[in-house]
């Protein structure tokens, strides 16, 4: 393990990181990170550029695991301007739930607008989120 110091690709300053491994493998990761990473600011406003350009999306799947309220519902893209909307449909802000079969097998989850329903539920969910602008993204597949 070493402490390394590199320049941010945006020419903002610096950086710190921990690399592990073998001396030619964190000598390449650093050679990525001083070509591709950003410095905070710059990260967050790069994250808002594509969140805008991906608009709001409701995205649907399915917990297999939860037999009483299997289908989950969480938001994606540019949720910013539309927190208060998203908050007052019930959703919650938390790490994103894990779906599908092998959902259980992440190793991280990032945290999203999200909410846990039942199937019978699923149409009146839609409605609710076409009528804040959300695009729909069912991932719920035979």
């Amino acid at each position: 393990m070493a402490k390394y110091t590199y320049d941010y690709a945006c020419g903002h300053g610096q950086g710190q990181t921990e690399l592990f491994g073998k001396t030619e493998d964190r000598e390449r990761k650093l050679a990525w990170m001083e070509h591709h990473a950003l410095c905070p600011e710059c990260f967050k406003a790069q994250k808002a550029s594509e969140n805008a350009a991906k608009g709001l999306q409701l995205i649907i799947d399915i917990n297999p695991y939860d037999l009483a309220t299997p289908v989950v519902m969480y938001f994606d893209g540019d949720t910013m301007t539309y927190k208060d909307a998203i908050k007052s449909l019930g959703y919650f802000w938390d790490n994103k739930p894990t779906t599908g079969t092998l959902g259980i097998f992440e190793k991280s989850a990032p945290k999203c607008w999200h909410k846990f329903i039942p199937t019978d539920a699923i149409d009146n969910e839609i409605a609710q989120a076409k009528s804040i602008g959300a695009k729909i993204i069912n991932n719920i597949k035979d």
